[in-house]
């Protein structure tokens, strides 16, 4: 597999000010760029993987990060996940994925147990030597719960990373 690409992250507002006599506009801005090429280096990655999934309401996934299968059949094994996405489709409050840290063999190195809100994303770059570790058969593991109390809920998780 040979990839490259990047991500980025932009984040934009504009607020119009008026004190009856005068008015202007003050913007904020900010865009972060994490371009990588393909290798297995600090800014490289040589994996990817991606799926959409559906959860019935307190349902899960378990990931076996180590151990995927991508679309087209071919194995894919993280050592390290440079950038990890998650976007829910869920759009009622309450409607949270969990991704959960408290189950076995557990990717401690992306962070503890955190909820992904209703119309909301995760999105976590590294693209550092070290990236997010993964080892297999120890810290290999994601779990992500539906904590919604009724409904099912579509969300979309991306990996890439390196092999190595």
């Amino acid at each position: 597999m040979i990839i490259t690409g990047g991500s980025t992250l932009s984040v934009a507002c504009d607020e119009a000010l008026s004190d009856g006599l005068e008015a202007g506009d003050l913007t904020l801005s900010e865009l972060a760029i994490f371009p990588f090429t393909n290798g297995t280096a600090a800014g490289q990655c040589d994996l990817k993987w991606s799926k959409s999934s559906t959860l019935a309401f307190g349902a899960s996934d378990t990931w076996t990060l180590s151990a995927l299968t991508d679309g087209l059949g071919r194995s894919v094994a993280f050592a390290r996940v440079n950038y990890f996405l998650i976007e829910t489709g869920a759009t009622a409050d309450g409607d949270d994925l969990e991704v959960d840290q408290s189950v076995t063999h557990a990717m401690a190195s992306i962070g503890g147990t955190f909820l992904v809100k209703s119309l909301g994303v995760e999105f976590k770059a590294a693209t550092n030597t070290t990236g997010f570790v993964v080892t297999s058969g120890s810290a290999d593991v994601l779990k992500i719960t539906n904590m919604s109390s009724t409904n099912s809920i579509t969300y979309r998780i991306v990996l890439i990373g390196r092999s190595v």
